[in-house]
This record gives structure tokens, sequence and C-alpha cells, in this order.
């Protein structure tokens, strides 16, 4: 071969090398100056129709896209989409100053027009939100200048701010989107002020969201958010240790991840667990019909006595929820009042069941009465696997003291129908915890559309009614916290819950992602805090 043809190869050869390198080096100076900005996370359902005015959609990605004019805080409602308001002597007139400059992500301007036409909106549809009293106390919204409303009602109502706050009914829409003006029977797109708006949606598969660069509260960090839809349990588990998601979101209503994976995931170096403070509580109702069993005082303190607390929380939840004493916890507001702690005792629970002429038949293994045998059931939402895991154990606890219950699994539509029809003795739910609590779950209970059967056809009934309509009226601080005390009383002693556990939100996340923290609302995640 001739030196210069030999020369021209290695030549050659060395410059394919160098550029090689080159572009080897600068893919990794890319891949060292690629900023992490997107999050997938696994959720059990699809995200559904996002009307913020109605209650299909995923309320984590409602969220996420819309806003109220005030956000629910442990301090308290601080201002959202209102930078202040005022509140009339009378509790009747909530004056709002809009912010200024703020837009939908379709470009219209959120102004006084907007938010009266959210409300009129909603209020049209007033009886689908009547188990919110905020609806029913709602006169109308008047525009006073281009940035001020005033939400006039019929009485005082303090939980006011804070039902405004909620993930829905009273989020605000693009009036772009309205049909007619309306939203009851649809919307042409979801469109907000939030900090995300939707990117893409595939039913039953995933849903994407996007940075709203133009949010008013600044950019968010994270540009982009999946959510997969895949069953809870083992494969959101699998799906984070093969990378196909780096984020999980599990409360007691998702049940996205048991305790023993999160036990697993707590020891992995990669991951970090976090968990909020106790949110809600988990109970069953008890049925007020006195042709039920579950009626008899006596019955209902013996299946609470029956319930070893601290064994479920132990055993189930890996002590990740804790033994319930109450049906909400000290730290909800107004619910710090000492009541009667009925502790697990089979044998106190047996004494109560025989005070109520049941008699102990050795060869069934349960009490019997007139022949009969003391059956009681128990429906749960078969939706959930863990409710399942749950409501075995409160099986296997009363029949170690003589009960017989009965399990009836059910899907959530047909679980409510069950509880609105008075279709059971018990009832196995958890409650919307903060902001939600105390008042809307003590409300629930005089509403048809909820708990009505529960309170119903006890005789303290009418003084039960009248002291939380009372307590949500008042002006007077001092009055509402002896109202509240008396009703909890009265919740307390008819045993309308027996309470079970407190459970926490819980987030398991990439260790480099910061700014983790949870929303006072465990249906809500403040992605738009976080960084890596």
């Amino acid at each position: 071969m001739k030196k210069s043809k030999l020369k021209k190869i290695i030549f050659t050869s060395m410059a394919f090398a160098l550029i090689f390198a080159m572009t080897a080096c600068n893919n990794s100076e890319q891949k060292a100056e690629e900023k992490k900005d997107s999050i997938t996370m696994a959720v059990s359902e699809d995200i559904s129709d996002l009307n913020a005015h109605l209650y299909n959609g995923s309320m984590l990605a409602q969220d996420m896209i819309f806003e109220s004019l005030v956000r629910n805080t442990e301090k308290g409602p601080e201002p959202a989409l209102a930078e202040s308001w005022e509140i009339s002597e009378d509790g009747k007139t909530y004056t709002f100053k809009l912010r200024k400059d703020v837009k939908f992500t379709d470009g219209e301007p959120f102004d006084a027009k907007a938010a009266k036409a959210n409300f009129d909106a909603i209020q049209e549809n007033k009886e689908t939100h009547s188990w919110l009293e905020l609806s029913n106390k709602i006169v109308g919204c008047d525009v006073v200048d281009e940035h001020t409303i005033a939400l006039k009602l019929s009485d005082a109502y303090y939980p006011t701010l804070a039902e405004l706050g909620l993930t829905r009914p009273y989020r605000m829409m693009s009036p772009k989107v309205f049909e007619n003006g309306k939203t009851k029977d649809g919307v042409t797109d979801i469109v907000g002020t939030g900090p995300y708006k939707l990117k893409e949606h595939v039913t039953d598969q995933y849903a994407s969201f996007e940075a709203n660069d133009d949010y008013w509260n600044g950019k968010p960090s994270i540009k982009n958010i999946t959510m997969k839809v895949m069953p809870s349990g083992e494969t959101p588990l699998l799906a984070l240790k093969k990378g196909e998601i780096n984020f999980l979101f599990s409360t007691d209503t998702s049940g996205m991840i048991d305790a023993d994976a999160l036990k697993t995931l707590e020891s992995d170096d990669k991951y970090k667990v976090h968990i909020s403070k106790p949110c809600s509580t988990r109970y069953m109702l008890t049925n007020s019909d006195p042709s039920r069993i579950i009626s008899d005082k006596n019955i209902k303190q013996a299946v609470w006595q029956s319930i070893n607390k601290e064994e479920l929380c132990n055993g189930v939840f890996s002590n990740f929820e804790k033994p319930a004493s109450t049906i909400f916890a000290k730290s909800v507001p107004y619910c710090d009042v000492e009541l009667k702690d009925r502790k697990f005792d089979e044998e106190a629970s047996k004494k109560l069941i025989e005070k109520s002429g049941w008699t102990f038949d050795s060869n069934s293994g349960f009490y019997k009465k007139d022949g009969k045998t003391l059956v009681l059931e128990l429906v749960y939402n078969s939706d959930k696997t863990m409710n399942k895991v749950i409501a075995e154990f409160i099986q296997a606890n009363t029949k170690n003291v003589g009960i017989d219950l009965k399990l009836v699994a059910v899907e959530g539509n047909v679980m409510r129908d069950l509880r609105s029809q008075g279709k059971y003795d018990l009832y196995l739910d958890r409650s919307w915890g903060l902001p939600y609590d105390p008042q809307s779950t003590i409300t629930a209970l005089f509403s048809k559309q909820s708990f009505l059967t529960v309170t119903k056809d006890l005789n303290s009934f009418d003084e039960m009614h009248k002291t939380i309509l009372d307590a949500m009226t008042t002006t007077d601080e001092s009055t509402r916290k002896d109202l509240f005390k008396k009703e909890l009383g009265f919740i307390h002693d008819e045993m309308c819950f027996i309470p079970l556990s407190y459970s926490s939100a819980i987030i398991v996340a990439d260790k480099e992602l910061g700014g983790v923290e949870f929303n006072q609302s465990q249906f809500e995640v403040p992605f738009y805090k976080f960084a890596y």
C-alpha cells in the first residue's frame, strides 16, 4: 500500500474517532445538563370528566387545573383568586377583592363577571350540591366593580370560606367553555387558571398535563405530569421498581399501595416515603332503623368493643394508621372534646349482648334469641382491595363475641344506593377529612343523599339537627364551640359512627424531589411547589 494512501486512511479514521468522541462528549454534557422536570404517577381510575362544577372527575386533576377564591391551609382559608375579603357584621355578605391580571389558560380574563358567571352556573344546579350546606345558603352573587364581587347568603354560615376552598364545586372555569351560560350538562373544554392544563387524555390509559407558564403565582418547576391508570396494590410497586413511574400518591380512598409495600420502600435508598398528619377517619356507620338488630345501643357498643383496633392498625396497616377512639381526631377544629373511651373488651361485649336478651349457643358459636341468630350485615366497597381485608378482620373479631357478621361486597355506586335506602346494618366508609370535617360529615347525618338512615329514627334526631344548624349559623365563636361539644356528645352517645383508625395521605417519590408537602385536603397534591 502506498504511503499517501495509508496516511489518508489513518487521517480519515482519526477524524471519525474525533467526531465520535466529540459527539459522545456533547451527549454526555447534555445529559448532565438535563433538568428533571417531569412526574409520572399511577392512578387507580381514569380522570374522567374534569368539569369543575360536577363530581365525576379526578379531584387530584381538578385541583391542578382549577382554583377558587380562597385556598384551605392549616392556618385557615388564605387568598387564592381573591386577594382579600370582608364579611358583613351579620355574616350574610362576603365581599371579595379579586386579583388583577389573572387569565384563564384560553386567554380569557378572570374578573368579577367571570366569577359571577361561575357562581350562577353552580347555583343553577343547586340540588346536586345540596350535600354542601353553602349551596343552600347562597342567595346570589353581585358584581360590585371589575374586580370585586359580593356573595350574598340567606343566613350567616361560618364554614363559608372553607367550603368555597373545596376541590369542587366552587372552582372557576373559563365562561367561554360554558354551554349557553351553563355547566350542569357539560362544558366544551377543560380550562382554568391553575398551575397546570390538560394536554392529552386517553380514557382508561393515561392523562398528561403541562405547566401553565403564565400562572399568576409563578411558573411551576415540574413541567409535565402524567397519570397512568393501573390497578391499586402490587402493580404500582412493580411499575415504580421498573422505572415506568417515579411517583406514588396513596390515601385510604385510593389505596394505591399497601402497608407491606410501603415498608419495603421505606428501606429503599432510591425513594423517600412522605406521610401526612392524620387527615381522615375510617369508620362504620350504624343504621337507626328500629327493625334492625343494630339499632339496639347495646349491640352497637358490643360491636364497637369487639374490635381490636391496635391489632388492626399494627397487622393490617403496619402502623401507618393509628387507632381511633372518636369520629374525629382532637386536632380537627372544635373536636378537642373529652368523650367516653370504649376500649377493646370482648367480655364487656358479651355482657352487653346478653343484657339485650340474647343467649349464647355453643353449637353454632353465636348468640340467639327467639330462635334467631344474631346476624349483622357489613356493606363495603369492593372497588378497593383493602376494604375486604378490613371487613374480614372485623368479621373475625365480632365472631369472637358471638356475632355472625355477613360481608356484603358491592361496587361504589351500588353501595351508596344501599346506604340511602337503609339496606345495611354496618357500612364501612371513611370521613372526607379536613377541610370538610367536622361540618360536612356531621351535616351529612341529616341529608337524604348521605347519612340520614344513620339518624332518622333516633329519639334525639330533632335536637341533634337543631344543634348542628345552630353551630353553623352562630357568629359567636364561644357559642359555636359549646354547640359542637354538645353535638359531638350526641353522636358519640348514639354511636352513629364506630371509629376504626385515623389515616394519612402518603407520597412515595425520588429522593431528589424537593419541596414535597401535602395540602390540607387528602384529595389534592401541590405539584406546583415541587422541584428537583
